[in-house]
Order: structure tokens, then C-alpha cells, then sequence
């Protein structure tokens, strides 16, 4: 299938951490390509409001980021809870995130500095931190849901509605959001062109392959692919086709017919195994094979 996207046009760089692009009508990819986890969070606008799905890694402001490209009420969406996509959300007085236990308590108990510090090491900066960024006491601090999103749920902002769709794997209450109009699909943490992570202790590769074989069956009503994380391209997009693509690797892992090679997790020390495919790889825990 022929994907039908445009290629991203640069904004601006705000407060030096943040490169903004505008990636298709309405819709701003806001990039922290300064640090190795190439964290992307979204501003979607509609006629009467606005929704920023995701709020970074805590390092910027990116509600005054918000503030200079919309004028809308801007309510924010977790895909899901890990750190590098929360940061900012205190910041913001509506929260939705799905209705997950493992999800709702991410966001209620924060981020201590202890979980945090490995993130500000040389290796893993490509660029200086913001001005008055304070090592010492980084943390992401609680936040609360103010409202709890159900599978196929519709955000409606007034002439585009997001569709919920509830991705479990990476993390338990993993989201992508469905654009119906223009068929862009937010996939969060469920799809990007690196390393996709069904090795962390939350983790279910299980369920990553039925999420793979449902996401696989939408093709045909995706125009292209908005993931969370940027890859060596510097473009915050991926043909639709890539779904059918994790399917079938998904299919050949859990069949013993992939390819892998034995490593140790950077994020939690585990061993894993990693499958690669052409543009991804899956890390998958090794005591589950």
C-alpha cells in the first residue's frame, strides 16, 4: 500500500532542547532529538480544542512550547506512563490515560531522581540541557488522570476525532490514537524504527503480538505511522506497512523461526534476546523464550 504523508516541515528550535515540526494540517511533532531516547510528543489540534499526546522527558518547558503554537484548550493523552513520556505533564491541568492500574500509578507516584540520573550521563546528551536545568534535582513529579480512556473511545475535537485504541505489550495500558480523518496513526511506544522494547519487567511479548496481529488488520485505514521516537532519519514518520511487518516478526519469534542475538538490557540489567528485522528489532526477555 502506497503510504500518503508529506515530508515534516521545521518549525522552529524552542529553548534550544525542543525542534518542532509541523508534520501534516493541525499536527506538531515537538522532538527532543538532544537526547539519545529521541522522545517525540504530539500537538493535534482541531476546531475547538487540543490534545498533546505525550509531555516529554521533563527537561524543557513544553507547555510554553504549547503556548506559542496554539491558542486552543490543550488537554494532554499519555500513550502510556514511562518517564520519558510524562516529564511535563504537571504542567497540565487535564490528564487522560487509559484505564490501567500499572499506568494510573506511574503517573500518582512520579519519578525520584535515583530512577532518573542514568538519563543525564555525557553518552546519552547529544546537546547541552536547557538553561537553568538543575541536575541535582531532576524528577518527574506526580500527576493525576482526570480521566480514564476505554478501548475505541473517541476524543473528538471538533472536526477530527481520535479513536483509542489500546495496544498492551510495551506496557500494560499502551495506546496508540487513530486520527479518522486524516488516517494518521499515534502509535506511543507500540512502533518506531529502533528498538522496540517487550523486555522490561511490565512488559508482555505475548500480548505485543496480539497487538501486532490487531494493528496489522488497520492497515488498509492508515495512511502512515506518528511514532513517539525518533530514529537516525530525524523524521517523526513510518509507512503503514511496518504494521504488517511486525506481525509477521512477531509471528516468527513466538514460531522459533527468528534470528537473535543474546545481550543484557541497558535499562534493567536483564538478559535478553534481540530479534532484527529490517528497520526494527525486538527485545524480548530471555527467561520467556
Amino acid at each position: 500500500m502506497q503510504a500518503n504523508f508529506s515530508l515534516p516541515q521545521k518549525i522552529a528550535t524552542f529553548q534550544s532542547w525542543f525542534e518542532v515540526y509541523k508534520v501534516s494540517e493541525g499536527t506538531f511533532a515537538i522532538c527532543e532529538s538532544g537526547h539519545w531516547d529521541g522522545a517525540i510528543s504530539y500537538l493535534i489540534e482541531g476546531w475547538n480544542k487540543a490534545v498533546l499526546l505525550d509531555t516529554g522527558m521533563g527537561f524543557g518547558d513544553i507547555k510554553k512550547v504549547i503556548e506559542q503554537l496554539t491558542r486552543l484548550k490543550v488537554s494532554v493523552v499519555n500513550s502510556h506512563t514511562h518517564f520519558d513520556h510524562v516529564g511535563g505533564n504537571h504542567q497540565f491541568d487535564e490528564i487522560a490515560v487509559f484505564d490501567d492500574n500499572f499506568e494510573i500509578e506511574n503517573l500518582e507516584r512520579g519519578y525520584a531522581i535515583e530512577e532518573l540520573k542514568g538519563e543525564l550521563s555525557k553518552e546519552r546528551l547529544f546537546k547541552p540541557l536547557p538553561k537553568g536545568f538543575d541536575l541535582k534535582t531532576y524528577r518527574i513529579l506526580p500527576s493525576k488522570p482526570t480521566h480514564l480512556l476505554k478501548h475505541e473511545e473517541l476524543i473528538d475535537l471538533g472536526d477530527r476525532k481520535l479513536k483509542v485504541l489500546h495496544t498492551p505489550g510495551h506496557s500494560p495500558g499502551s495506546i496508540c490514537l487513530l486520527d479518522t480523518k486524516s488516517r494518521e496513526l499515534f502509535t506511543g511506544d507500540t512502533f518506531y524504527l529502533s528498538s522496540l522494547l517487550a523486555n522490561l519487567p511490565e512488559s508482555d511479548f505475548l500480548a505485543y503480538s496480539r497487538t501486532a496481529d490487531y494493528l496489522a488488520s488497520l492497515t488498509p485505514s492508515i495512511s502512515v505511522l506518528r511514532p513517539s521516537h525518533d530514529d537516525s532519519r530525524r523524521q517523526p514518520f513510518a509507512e503503514s506497512e511496518f504494521l504488517v511487518r511486525l506481525e509477521k516478526a512477531c509471528k516468527n519469534i513466538k514460531a522459533e523461526k527468528a534470528n537473535f542475538s543474546s545481550g543484557v538490557c541497558p535499562y534493567t540489567g536483564v538478559k535478553i534476546r534481540d530479534y532484527r528485522f529490517e528497520g526494527f528489532s525486538i527485545w524480548v526477555k530471555q527467561e520467556t523464550e
